[in-house]
């Protein structure tokens, strides 16, 4: 929202409500710049003299999960009769082709109040769309684009990742570190530094270890999650057990002066890493879901309900797969161990990963959409038209270039996104886009001759049509 011009503004009394209802102490023209307002408060608000100015975007309300109402700045019109509506619909950001296909994919959506993007700027370049076979082929895809875009002079702070959900970053940043391109996580941490990643890994490498007095620190992680009563008092009587008798933390479960209760818990978890590591034929996958499952982890996560558990969960799914992959254990917590180390919170100079809702306001000249599936994107989480407005936020984030990639297969075969179909065909280009090579050619006097005979003859051939 610009300048808003200088006139005073509202100072609110907040009062409980079973005192005495909201009283503003001033009488002028009242301003919102967003619609998580409770509707009677603005009425109060504007009571004595009528005025309230609303400035809002039903296209861009994506954060209704957190409780926000879209449907505040819809019925404005019906709440305050007679209310001038003044659509501000010149784009000053995105190119024409970039406009007419954010356009295109929010248009779908019935219940919108309505406007059409007009661009100020060149129409530029179609939105690319990549296909590839899997999901890791699409992260190498995006890092040798990304790296040949670099070639050409764009710089790393200008390209930006938008992506659903957190698990998404994984596959992109491992092959942008191999692909030696700077970037940063933008409001996040890396996916091996996220805390139920680091979690799951403690706990295999308790599995892996169990009597070394190495994987205490692993054990100092994983003990209490979920909670077991090991707290600082517990985890000190398991300390001076271990060390008097030369054991590891996981072995002083069962031999530690605990109380009651604790010890019962503490043994428990014990028992449940054991079993996982005297299974030998399990691969390191199997082995990882069954120790989330058997000490209960994966169960805590789900029982919390906080809205980030979707984003843990699906971490959490992200590691067993990736564990897939990998022959032992050691090899897997060696490769986490290499990728954990931050990336840096400097934007300066880095390509920028973020969520979709993290980018929202936010603009960038290069930006690549991946895991535009149907199991990513729109996320079978989240309400319908809420998943289109988030593509209309994120093909709207790109000031030249939009790329957006799906892949054939991720953890099972999948369809390609259904916002993909909404995007205007003379708004699209399947595949990359590479700049034409123009080389001045020289022509042979053979060629030379041919081209003007077949000149003369569609000219002899255009005289007799006649």
């Amino acid at each position: 929202m610009g300048e808003l011009p200088d006139r005073s503004y509202p100072v609110l009394t907040l009062k409980s409500c079973h005192d005495r209802p909201l009283v503003p102490t001033q009488h002028s023209a009242r301003s919102l710049d967003n619609a998580f307002h409770i509707n009677r408060w603005l009425r109060l608000m504007a009571k004595d003299h009528g005025e309230i100015f609303a400035v809002g975007d039903d296209d861009q309300a994506v954060f209704g999960w957190r409780g926000a109402d879209i449907e505040y700045i819809r019925r404005f019109t019906r709440d305050f009769r007679g209310a001038a509506v003044v659509k501000l619909e010149e784009n000053f950001r995105s190119t024409g082709h970039i406009l007419a296909a954010a356009n295109a994919v929010i248009a779908r959506d019935e219940t919108r109040l309505g406007k059409t993007l007009r661009p100020t700027r060149e129409q530029g370049q179609p939105i690319e769309v990549v296909r590839f076979r899997n999901d890791e082929a699409e992260a190498i895809g995006i890092a040798a684009e990304i790296r040949k875009r670099g070639a050409e002079g764009v710089r790393w702070q200008d390209i930006a990742i938008l992506y659903r959900a957190n698990h998404l970053s994984r596959g992109i940043e491992e092959e942008l570190l191999r692909a030696k391109v700077p970037y940063v996580l933008v409001g996040d941490v890396g996916f091996y530094q996220r805390a139920e990643v680091k979690d799951a890994l403690a706990l295999l490498r308790l599995a892996t270890c169990p009597d070394d007095c190495q994987s205490d620190e692993a054990f100092r992680r994983a003990c209490n999650s979920p909670p077991r009563g090991i707290g600082p008092k517990a985890l000190d009587l398991l300390e001076r057990d271990a060390e008097w008798r030369g054991s590891s933390l996981l072995a002083a479960c069962h031999t530690a002066e605990l109380p009651p209760k604790v010890r019962g818990a503490a043994g428990a978890f014990a028992d449940a890493v054991r079993a996982v590591a005297a299974d030998t034929g399990a691969t390191v996958a199997d082995r990882l879901s069954m120790l989330l499952d058997r000490t209960g982890y994966r169960q805590w996560l789900r029982d919390s309900r906080a809205e980030t558990v979707e984003g843990k969960l699906e971490n959490l799914a992200e590691l067993v797969l990736l564990a897939g992959g990998f022959h032992s254990a050691a090899e897997l917590l060696e490769h986490a161990a290499l990728a954990s180390a931050a990336p840096g919170e400097n934007t300066e100079g880095r390509v920028q990963l973020l969520t979709l809702h993290r980018a929202k306001g936010l603009e960038f000249a290069h930006v690549f959409l991946p895991a535009w599936n149907t199991t990513a994107f729109p996320s079978q989480y989240g309400e319908a038209s809420e998943e289109r407005r988030l593509a209309y936020v994120a093909l709207t984030r790109g000031k030249e270039r939009v790329s957006v990639t799906y892949a054939e297969f991720r953890r099972g075969y999948v369809d390609p996104s259904p916002f993909l179909d909404d995007i205007p065909a003379d708004n699209r280009h399947e595949g990359w886009l590479r700049p034409e090579l123009r080389r001045p050619t020289r022509i042979s006097p053979r060629q030379a001759g041919m081209d003007a005979l077949n000149e003369m003859l569609a000219g002899l051939r255009g005289r007799q049509a006649g």
